[in-house]
């Protein structure tokens, strides 16, 4: 399901990915990559409170801390855009 998520995503089928990513999240084991991969999609669709909503969800997965200066970099970018 991800992987037919990713194809979708690097065709610009954006709702499409969306769907496979959504389905697979609850029965993930480790869904930070999955909430990095939906905030991706968002973003694309020009959507920053929706992917915001899941870098935080990301965040609370506890990843290392490469990953997450890259999510609070992201997050930073994203409230600049909106003005915060």
């Amino acid at each position: 399901i991800v992987e037919r998520g990713n194809v979708y995503k690097e065709q610009g089928e954006f709702e499409l990915a969306l769907q496979q990513y959504q389905t697979a999240l609850p029965a993930t084991e480790t869904p930070l990559r999955l909430h990095l991969d939906i905030a991706g999609v968002y973003l694309a669709q020009g959507k920053p409170e929706n992917a915001r909503k899941q870098y935080l969800s990301a965040l609370e997965q506890k990843p290392e801390l490469l990953v997450a200066g890259t999510i609070y970099r992201e997050l930073g970018c994203i409230s600049q855009a909106l003005g915060d």
